[in-house]
């Protein structure tokens, strides 16, 4: 079933990939940071303004695929073009996230991620592009009906294409 989800995720992109532009559309991403790498679709509106608000849907590629658990990931990403126009285009942001990992019928983590970082985007469409960030991440989870908590500070970095 998971193979699946995943097969339909991949297709979904690729087809709303297609139809960005800088009128709004999708744009599809891989990204790393210390939980997993997460395959990610952003939903991208229209650039008529140089503050943006970008949210997106992902999942953790490692633990959805190849262990067989789903690990769904939801957030926003809100960013500042000091660029509008040329070949590259340099872009500060802020991302919010909530991931949550069932590990049995009983047991469930919740995370939750802080990031700022830098986006750089290339050519004349800006059909793909680059990001590195710093993030701080919360982890909860209940145990012996205690809920306990755990934090994690990191990088990560992601590329990113529009098709």
């Amino acid at each position: 079933m998971l193979r699946v989800l995943f097969v339909l995720f991949l297709f979904v992109s690729v087809n709303l990939s297609a139809q960005v532009n800088e009128h709004g559309g999708a744009k599809f991403a891989v990204a790393y940071n210390s939980l997993d790498f997460f395959a990610r679709i952003y939903c991208v509106p229209p650039n008529s303004k140089k503050l943006v608000v970008h949210p997106y849907l992902g999942f953790g590629i490692n633990r959805t695929v190849f262990q067989q658990r789903f690990f769904p990931e939801v957030g926003g990403q809100l960013s500042y073009s000091i660029n509008k126009q040329g070949f590259i285009r340099i872009i500060p942001y802020a991302q919010v996230s909530f991931m949550r990992l069932k590990l049995t019928n009983e047991n469930a983590h919740y995370w939750e991620n802080n990031e700022l970082g830098m986006r750089i985007e290339f050519h004349k469409n800006h059909d793909y592009g680059l990001q590195i960030g710093y993030m701080n991440s919360f982890e909860f989870w209940s145990e012996n009906h205690q809920l306990n908590h755990a934090s994690y500070y990191g990088f990560t970095g992601g590329v990113y294409f529009k098709i």
